[in-house]
């Protein structure tokens, strides 16, 4: 939605542990969107800010159950 401007959550993916441990750290701004964003884990990612690799083959990415498009949700709670 935002074209990897990293100002909006709707490509959050739940990154596997043992990728997650190999990937490099997200920047700042990339925290702090995916701590904004609804039903972030520890393993949180933004696949926009993902370099995907041969390495990663079989790799599994799973979506959270709901994500938000921060540029247009801003208002949004968790609460609904």
């Amino acid at each position: 939605a935002c074209g990897g401007a990293i100002c909006c959550t709707t490509c959050h993916v739940y990154v596997e542990d043992d990728l997650f441990d190999r990937l490099p750290e997200a920047h700042q701004e990339e925290e702090d969107m995916i701590d904004a964003a609804p039903f972030h884990k520890l393993t949180s990612r933004l696949s926009c800010q993902l370099c995907v690799t041969k390495d990663m083959e079989g790799t599994v990415f799973t979506l959270p159950p709901g994500t938000q498009n921060m540029q247009i949700d801003k208002d949004y709670t968790r609460e609904g």
